[in-house]
């Protein structure tokens, strides 16, 4: 018999749009699957400090080296450790406005100055010396899409680097996460989200891919223990085929009833 959950173990949603609550949720079956993997688990034990059953699993799900993957608590941990290295390295981040709302706190908080731009006109910013340039790709919220060639064009100053927050790239029609791997090629970062969109924002799952010079940097100054075992075992249940094509079939659903109702 289920029972109600105690008070307080949830976000106290903001007045306005409640920004804590994914739009769908997995059936009880693969809430099942997780809890019975992780019932054999000893739980008297720390984690793996690598998480490496959930970078193999994202390495494996997109096609890339498990030292390209860093494994994070959300994408907003992600920003954050973007942010931290960007500080380190003085240097600033261009960000897209209008964009995600937080991108601004986050690089804030860490004394990241920041400027921003059109993501309507990506092709014509004013790229400068020492900062980074973040794409949110497909942009929340114009949903602007920039292809792989449009990315390449983009030609940053020496020691800059091209951020992609690739959030909802798994939820487009055609499945365009094969640019995880190819952008690898030409230094790109992308910052991966396995939570709220796809109904898991209550364990925030995220993940970061990066060349491995960047990615060794960013894993220098993340917390030794950052993820706990029932997030690693959700990403592996996640990123398993049956899970992964039904988050990206239920995804779709809803999205297109919101913009039938729109309509």
């Amino acid at each position: 018999m289920r029972t109600e959950p105690p008070q307080g173990i949830y976000e106290n949603p903001p007045k306005g749009v409640d920004l804590t609550l994914a739009d769908w949720s997995f059936p009880d079956v693969f809430k099942d699957e997780v809890i019975e993997r992780l019932r054999r688990l000893d739980w008297r034990r720390y984690p793996s400090a690598d998480a490496m059953v959930a970078r193999q699993a994202i390495a494996s799900r997109f096609g890339v080296a498990v030292d390209t993957v860093l494994a994070t608590n959300g994408c907003m941990e992600a920003l954050d450790l973007v942010a931290r290295w960007a500080g380190q390295t003085n240097s600033g981040l261009l960000l897209p406005s209008p964009g995600y709302f937080a991108y601004g706190r986050i690089m804030n908080n860490s004394g990241v100055g920041v400027q921003t731009y059109d993501p309507a006109g990506v092709e014509r910013v004013a790229l400068r010396e020492n900062a980074h340039f973040l794409i949110c790709n497909p942009n929340n919220p114009t949903g602007d899409w920039y292809e792989l060639e449009t990315l390449k064009r983009l030609k940053l100053p020496d020691g800059n680097r091209l951020i992609v927050d690739s959030t909802y790239a798994f939820f487009r029609e055609d499945d365009r996460t094969e640019l995880f791997g190819e952008s690898l090629h030409y230094g790109f970062i992308n910052l991966l989200s396995f939570s709220k969109a796809f109904g898991l924002a209550g364990l925030r799952l995220g993940a970061i891919t990066a060349p491995v010079p960047v990615l060794e940097r960013l894993a220098a100054i993340r917390p030794r223990y950052a993820l706990d075992l029932a997030q690693i075992v959700s990403i592996e249940v996640l990123l398993a085929e049956r899970w992964y094509r039904h988050a990206q079939k239920q995804w779709n659903s809803v999205r297109r009833e919101t913009l039938t109702l729109k309509s």
